[in-house]
């Protein structure tokens, strides 16, 4: 009979466990990121719908300083990366980053939320 209980004592101390700890098996978590709407989402939405891209890099400063702001919503501005793309940035002659460009209507440098919404006609919500 006492071989019986020597066995159970065993294997607990074998997992590391002792006989008042329960074995709890890890859980699976799945992570989950929610984007929070940014209060700037309409305006960019309405600048790219209106036709005005922007031209850029991804390791200009400021062109990062440009969108950064914007939050979650820069993911609507129509952004010309001119690395990845340079025929187009070429064609539209673009000497200077951050540019903003619509039809022959061109701004270059970085323009503020005021000044973005004036010269696009965008409401600033």
């Amino acid at each position: 009979m006492e071989s019986l209980l020597l066995i159970p004592a065993f294997l607990f101390s074998f997992f590391g466990i002792s006989p008042s700890q329960s074995y709890v098996p890890p859980v699976e978590t799945k992570e989950v990121i929610i984007e929070a709407p940014s209060e700037y989402t309409a305006l960019a939405q309405c600048i790219t719908e209106k036709g005005w891209v922007m031209y850029g890099t991804k390791t200009c400063p400021h062109c990062k300083a440009q969108l950064e702001p914007f939050g979650n919503a820069a993911k609507y501005i129509d952004f010309v990366d001119c690395n990845v793309d340079p025929g187009r940035c070429m064609a539209e002659d673009i000497q200077a980053y951050p540019t903003w460009k619509r039809s022959s209507q061109k701004y270059e440098g970085r323009l503020s939320f005021e000044e973005l919404s004036q010269l696009t006609f965008c409401p600033l919500d």
